[in-house]
């Protein structure tokens, strides 16, 4: 696990985000855009200079949201 945390306040509540890794997907079109059609998907792809041959993986971050609100504490996000 990395221990990365940013703490922060939202009125009185006290927040946490903790970093709890991340995941390398591979293949990532397919999986981020499945219901795109292929051509029209590899089109869009290149025009936002991203190479479908060249993107082989995709690496997303999971951070947990830990919330103290003075009397309860709780975990109810996962961002990323």
């Amino acid at each position: 696990m990395n221990a990365e945390i940013y703490c922060f306040k939202v009125g009185s509540f006290e927040c946490m985000a903790v970093s709890d890794g991340s995941h390398a997907y591979p293949d990532p079109a397919p999986f981020l855009f499945l219901n795109a059609p292929k051509g029209y998907l590899q089109q869009v792809l290149r025009e936002h200079d991203l190479q479908p041959e060249e993107w082989v993986q995709w690496v997303s971050p999971y951070t947990c949201l830990v919330i103290n609100t003075g009397r309860h504490q709780a975990v109810p996000v996962q961002l990323g």
